[in-house]
């Protein structure tokens, strides 16, 4: 199966070679990660995870204890600095052209020989862009297809909010913050499957904003990685109560919604491109301390409404009576730092405890798929099995797959 999608390949090897490179860092930190997982028993499980549905190509190989056996992501940084931002139908064709190499090197880095020695294969099927969706659909039915390996369709939400789980710290049930580039919500976990939404965004994620105010901020013109990262970056050089723009909390004034748990982030995002732009451009950029102040800024507002609906959220579950062993917290800007520590601020004061996947598992990646796969058939609730050869190629993606109820 990846010697076919090798050869429709058109892009010369050498290419890959070079973006192997890219990888090394990757593959050692996760050979670290799984030295550090349990032992796999001879009863264990093994599900083989492939995640395509924005813009990382992402495979990883784990066992039902938990034990990250490999966990390979290649990204698109080149291309999103070309297109300032995701051009679908160009990720689509580089999730195409990376991905029979990034399942190959997830096979050879997890040492279970050949790929149709794993147990089962699980695929994001959505929500997503719909082009990147396909291409790992396609690619998961074949591997199944050809090895007669069950097929698992997972949903990407539901995978960031169970993979904190997988290091056994996390009992059901619990109260989680899903802030992504693509999804922003709160829900209500009472176990698996069986999910309450409180909150949505009803514009725009956090992960979003949070990268087109680091591009509106010309932070990632020299910079290889998430916008957010390079915002959190400058904002840690700037003082926000320095910053002359005095950005709005979103919603705080909205009456239809300052009372709900939903979130808004379009607003915020347009407040700082208007702010930018009562300045000279030339001087505005030039002054490196100006810009810090407003990735300050940015950041600050937006943590504090992150903040806000999730304390909406507790106090809910609070009224309504709503177990919560604890608030979990997922998804790419899970990993900012300023709202890690407002959180535990946060969750100190209602004693409840707060979880966070490993920092490597925030941002899209195979283990949630596979550890979704896992949550699935350890409780045996949905996502049910694709065994027969109708079954598996009749799975079609769902990129608008709503989550929770």
């Amino acid at each position: 199966m990846i010697g076919r999608l090798l050869r429709r390949r058109s892009d010369p090897l050498r290419r890959w070679r070079r973006r192997i490179e890219d990888f090394e860092n990757l593959s050692i930190h996760c050979r670290h990660m799984s030295r550090r997982g349990s032992s796999s028993s001879s009863s264990s499980r093994i599900v083989l995870g492939i995640e395509t549905s924005c813009d990382d190509t992402a495979v990883a190989i784990v066992s039902s204890e938990g034990e990250i056996l490999s966990n390979v992501v290649a990204s698109q940084w080149d291309l999103q600095s070309e297109y300032k931002g995701i051009h679908p139908m160009m990720s689509s064709r580089e999730h195409e052209k990376n991905l029979p190499y990034v399942i190959e090197r997830a096979v050879e880095e997890s040492g279970v020989g050949d790929i149709g020695n794993v147990d089962a294969v699980a695929v994001t099927s959505g929500p997503g862009l719909a082009l990147c969706l396909q291409i790992g659909l396609d690619a998961a039915k074949e591997i199944c297809l050809e090895h007669d390996l069950p097929l698992y369709s997972i949903h990407h939400i539901e995978a960031h909010t169970l993979v904190p789980r997988i290091e056994n710290t996390v009992q059901f049930p619990f109260l989680a913050l899903i802030t992504s580039g693509g999804h922003t919500l709160l829900v209500h976990v009472e176990s698996h499957g069986v999910y309450r939404r409180l909150g949505t965004t009803v514009d725009d994620a956090a992960g979003e904003a949070f990268d087109k105010v680091a591009r509106m901020l010309r932070l990632t013109d020299s910079f290889v990685g998430h916008g957010g990262v390079a915002l959190q970056n400058a904002a840690l050089n700037g003082n926000a109560s320095r910053c002359p723009a005095r950005l709005p909390v979103p919603l705080r004034r909205n009456a239809k919604h300052s009372k709900t748990c939903d979130f808004s982030f379009s607003g915020l995002k347009t407040a700082v491109l208007y702010a930018i732009r009562e300045y000279d451009e030339s001087t505005f950029f030039e002054d490196t301390s100006m810009v810090n102040d407003f990735a300050a800024s940015f950041q600050d507002v937006a943590v504090q409404h992150l903040v806000d609906r999730t304390r909406k959220a507790i106090e809910l579950c609070e009224r309504e009576n709503l177990d919560m062993s604890c608030l979990v917290v997922s998804g790419g800007v899970a990993a900012n730092t300023l709202l890690r520590e407002r959180l535990s601020d946060l969750t100190s004061n209602h004693d409840l405890n707060l979880a966070f996947p490993p920092l490597s598992l925030c941002t899209d990646n195979g283990v949630m798929i596979a550890w979704a796969a896992h949550e699935a058939i350890r409780s045996s609730s949905p996502p049910s099995a694709l065994i027969s050869k109708d079954e598996i190629s009749a799975l079609q993606i769902s990129p608008r797959w709503p989550f929770g109820i």
